[in-house]
């Protein structure tokens, strides 16, 4: 009797402190996709680092580009936001975009986020969460254990889908040295990457065109290799913040939850249907109350 109702006590405690953890987890959700509404705007911003960076590399070495005038990242969102369906006028700023992809995806991507923010805090809370923390008190054990167990089972693997690939994607982001980029030198081991992957180019026979094409393809490297570590550096600042507060709440989340499926396995054998006293001496037949 003592043994099993330490057991009881056990299963109580730990029911409970999983409640609340999945409530917290739900929260940590949604905080994390209402911060991710923005993540367009950062990816436009870190798109249009890394041209600029290319750009202003391009004028520097190249001197038939002397005295062109720089690309700026303002000119270069304004050319996206042209591509995707706006008008634009003279400034980012005075853009008509209506009935464009681009306001198609400033609708519809924030509304996403805090749809998926809204699921993800009401099955850890009103799903999941709540009921453990009812399945933790003596009454109506059996059936919110049941109840508890059912949906973890149902939402675990979405929840450790949605949080592992979110969290591979920030340490992608923040070690790029796991697809062999040497951050202490960014720029050479891209360089180094290209003219591996680069094809030879075979020659025309002609020593001056030669050249200019060997030239004309060392800037380009040169200059694509500045872009992309721009690139990196402005995805390893606010963009990995962002992943990483969708994807840590999300996993861990779906871990509790794979913990929750089996509660009802153990629980079910071993209370079902018993209620113990504070001294935990006492095991006596457990009589639904609610």
């Amino acid at each position: 009797r003592i043994h099993l109702g330490a057991v009881v006590v056990k299963m109580a405690k730990l029911l409970l402190v999983e409640g609340v953890l999945l409530i917290l987890c739900g929260m940590g959700c949604f905080a994390g996709c209402y911060l991710a509404q923005n993540v367009i705007d950062e990816s436009i911003n870190t798109a249009c680092l890394g041209a600029a960076a290319a750009t202003d590399c391009i004028n520097e070495q190249d001197p038939s580009t002397a005295g062109a005038p720089a690309y700026t990242t303002r000119q270069c969102k304004m050319d996206i936001k042209t591509q995707l369906g706006c008008k634009c006028e003279d400034s980012v700023f005075d853009c008509e975009c209506g009935g464009s992809y681009y306001e198609m995806v400033e609708n519809y991507w924030p509304m996403g986020c805090l749809v998926l923010g809204g699921v993800a805090l009401g099955i850890c809370t009103l799903l999941t969460g709540i009921p453990a923390v009812i399945a933790s008190q003596k009454k109506m054990r059996c059936c919110n254990i049941t109840l508890f167990s059912t949906f973890c089972a149902i939402f675990a693997l979405p929840f450790l889908t949605i949080g592992g690939a979110t969290t591979a994607v920030a340490i992608l982001i923040r070690t790029p040295e796991s697809i062999g980029i040497d951050m202490s030198d960014c720029e050479g081991s891209v360089s180094a990457r290209i003219n591996e992957d680069a094809e030879h180019v075979q020659s025309t026979g002609d020593a001056a065109a030669d050249a200019q094409i060997e030239a004309a393809s060392a800037l380009v490297k040169s200059c694509g290799a500045k872009a992309f570590c721009s690139g990196i550096q402005g995805l390893s600042g606010g963009m990995f913040m962002t992943v990483v507060q969708i994807g840590i709440p999300f996993a861990v989340a779906g871990l509790l939850m794979t913990v929750g499926m089996f509660c009802c396995c153990f629980c079910r054998k071993q209370t079902p249907d018993r209620k113990v006293d504070q001294q935990e001496t006492q095991v006596e037949k457990f009589v639904d109350e609610s």
